[in-house]
């Protein structure tokens, strides 16, 4: 394929206006390509039964491309106001894209395009994962030489504070960042930096789940802070967890989780259900 997948994430449009009920999707490939992606549903007349039933088809309409790095792609994020996209690449640098859209009087096609805003670099190694604040004000990103720093987006610059104010008083849209006082408990006896490739953070910001090198997929209290924190350790996979995100099925908008999606080196994707 032209197009190998590396990182994704979607947002949904979260307008009652829009007949077509769909989410953006951007896709970083491993040839430093960004793909925005229109993920919606249309309904059909089943004319097959000639009755009015209606049915629901699931459409994928690729919307924009751009490559404005050579190297992999490792983390994409799109900012909470849906007017932003953050891509981080194995080349040390994170891209900050304008996010121009046109639904065209919600009727198909739309446009979208990506404007470069900036270039934001600082991590002496690749970046491995990145996460916008609330207000789409600030970013956090880690990198492979276990680095974690802090952006202002609007000055394109490394934001610089001799406090913990920070971290502390930032409300964040996205918590997938595997470095920080939040989740130091995470970390295995014995393990270094690379032995856990992802985690994210439950709606209801009590529970955190990571998917690590040893095929497990782990749930821990949040904020996770003791050392070598005990947890629930799930086993399935046959090899290397790469990727885990907690879902619901309410498109979004209550604040609580159905369960967990895991995603294996082994090219398998595992649904784990949750019972309260």
């Amino acid at each position: 394929s032209n197009k190998p997948i590396n990182q994704s994430n979607r947002l949904p449009m979260g307008m009652k206006e829009n007949p077509h009920n769909g989410c953006l999707i951007a896709i970083g490939s491993t040839n430093g390509f960004v793909y925005i992606y229109y993920f919606y549903l249309i309904s059909k007349i089943d004319r097959i039964e000639s009755s009015n039933k209606r049915d629901k088809d699931l459409e994928l309409l690729e919307l924009f491309q751009c490559q404005h790095s050579k190297r992999d792609i490792s983390d994409v994020k799109i900012s909470r106001d849906r007017q932003m996209l953050a891509v981080g690449s194995h080349d040390t640098y994170i891209y900050i894209y304008a996010i121009i859209f046109d639904e065209g009087n919600n009727k198909l096609p739309m446009t979208c395009e990506l404007k470069v805003l900036q270039r934001l670099h600082g991590h002496s190694s690749y970046i491995t994962h990145i996460d916008w604040s609330y207000d789409c004000q600030l970013l956090r990103s880690t990198c492979g030489a276990y680095e974690i720093l802090y952006w202002d987006i609007k000055k394109g610059k490394q934001f610089l504070s001799s406090g913990d104010a920070l971290e502390s008083d930032t409300e964040w849209f996205t918590d997938t960042c595997t470095l920080g006082f939040q989740v130091m408990g995470i970390w295995p006896p014995n393990s270094d930096g690379t032995d856990i490739n992802a985690i994210d953070v439950s709606k209801s910001n009590n529970l955190v789940v990571t998917g690590d090198d040893f095929d497990n997929v782990n749930l821990y209290n949040y904020p996770c802070v003791v050392k070598h924190a005990p947890g629930l350790h799930l086993s399935a996979h046959s090899s290397h967890v790469m990727n885990v995100k907690f879902y619901n099925t309410i498109n979004g908008i209550d604040n609580w989780d159905n369960g967990i999606v895991s995603l294996g080196g082994d090219s398998t994707v595992i649904v784990w259900s949750m019972n309260s």
